[in-house]
């Protein structure tokens, strides 16, 4: 017991909200127990862990690990499995603990393999290859290949990393360990590193002027009706005055106050209302003397370049699709849910009031029929009184002028 709970006392596992949904997991464990581990992950993560009690005397043991920011998933394989060497399955909220299949799940061995560029077709040398959740780490070679020895490990998941392009991950089994291949492509998100000016592109550290980059995924973050709306906010120095751009104020007395609109390296005299949000890659806004330099005085209020998406790859084809939904709540036209009589009901509470108006002698309310005959002769009299048909009608009852059955019809 002393051991079970100095290892719960080592073991600490932090819960982080990031993004209101999504959570990131800290775990440490210090030669700790795997009844320890197990208690403390059903203490964090809230499921529930159902496994026979030899399964646990199977597992490897002691368990020492550190891992940072880490998904449920990761934590669950990288704990589980890299490390206590069990096998396990979710299914809703409960963790169901296994035990490997000897010579079936189990790597054992060195793990090799080649590291491919799709897009050149060709070896690519110097990328990262890991092991997931531990410290095994190589890198390819020349030819693209690489080998990680001495791995024991329940299906490791390892990880290709290279500058500039998207990690690929592959699960190792006992078939294919020694013939791994990762296909790796190059990152899309690498244009916001890229300044395109309409002569040129130009790397981001290498321009000297002052330039904002807005790329196509940022712009789709928001619905907007025009492209100037959606800049609005996200461009330090741009503004609309009369729904006319203006970048650091007016920088003509006579001339076009508006910025230079350059699409796709050519300088139109067009609107940024005429081009589709949806059809643009990027849009760089150039703010400074820099400009003028490259457009001379047209670009003296500043250029908005924009770049429109094309074709990517040969013989691919990418289609992109956006729609939008609006949708309103159905009026509710029923009377009573908006406060109203129908005519009928109008009509009835009106002479009811009427007759205790003019008929009904009440001292605690202050109800003085023949007073308030008075008042209605004397506001007749004055024009000050716009009766309604009902509330004359009573009062030509009330003097005799009309009979009930004349009241009534």
């Amino acid at each position: 017991m002393k051991k079970v709970l100095l290892a719960l006392l080592l073991a600490v596992t932090l819960l982080v909200p990031l993004d209101g949904y999504a959570r990131a997991y800290n775990v440490s464990f210090d030669k700790a127990t795997p009844e320890a581990v197990i208690n403390t992950l059903k203490h964090d993560t809230g499921l529930e862990f159902v496994y026979q009690k030899d399964i646990l005397k199977a597992a490897k043991s002691p368990v020492t690990c550190n891992y940072t920011g880490l998904t449920l998933e990761q934590m669950l394989n990288r704990v589980i499995s890299v490390n206590m060497f069990l096998d396990y399955e979710v299914i809703d909220k409960t963790v169901i603990l296994k035990r490997p299949n000897v010579g079936v799940d189990i790597v054992k061995g060195d793990i090799k393999g080649v590291v491919y560029d799709v897009e050149e077709n060709e070896p690519l040398a110097g990328a990262t290859i890991m092991i997931d959740g531990t410290t095994k780490i190589t890198v390819s070679d020349v030819d693209g290949k690489f080998t990680i020895s001495d791995v024991t490990a329940l299906n490791p998941m390892v990880t290709a990393v290279f500058v500039g392009m998207k990690p690929v991950s592959v699960k190792v089994t006992p078939k294919n360990m020694h013939d791994i291949r990762f296909n790796m492509e190059t990152h899309v998100t690498m244009m916001s590193e890229v300044v395109v000016t309409g002569y040129q592109d130009i790397k981001k550290e290498k321009m000297t002027g002052s330039v904002a980059t807005i790329s196509s995924e940022k712009l789709e973050e928001r619905y907007t009706l025009n492209l100037l709306d959606n800049l609005e906010g996200r461009v330090a120095g741009l503004s609309t005055y009369g729904g006319k751009p203006i970048i650091r104020g007016v920088g003509t007395l006579s001339g076009s106050t508006a910025p230079l609109l350059v699409v796709d390296g050519l300088p139109i005299e067009g609107s940024l209302d005429d081009i589709n949000p949806y059809d643009i890659e990027s849009v760089n806004v150039l703010k400074d003397a820099s400009a003028s330099a490259i457009y001379g005085a047209r670009a003296a209020n500043g250029i908005i370049v924009v770049t429109t998406k094309n074709a990517k790859k040969k013989g691919k084809i990418d289609i992109d699709f956006s729609a939008n939904l609006t949708w309103y709540e159905n009026r509710n036209m029923d009377y009573h849910d908006n406060f109203y009589m129908t005519p009928e009901e109008h009509i009835k509470a009106e002479t009811e009031y009427m007759e205790y108006k003019y008929f009904v002698k009440d001292d605690v309310r202050n109800n003085d029929p023949e007073q308030n005959i008075k008042s209605f002769l004397q506001g007749l009299k004055t024009g000050q009184a716009y009766p309604s048909l009902i509330d004359y009608s009573y009062y030509q009852l009330a003097t005799g002028a009309i009979d009930r059955n004349q009241l009534n019809s």
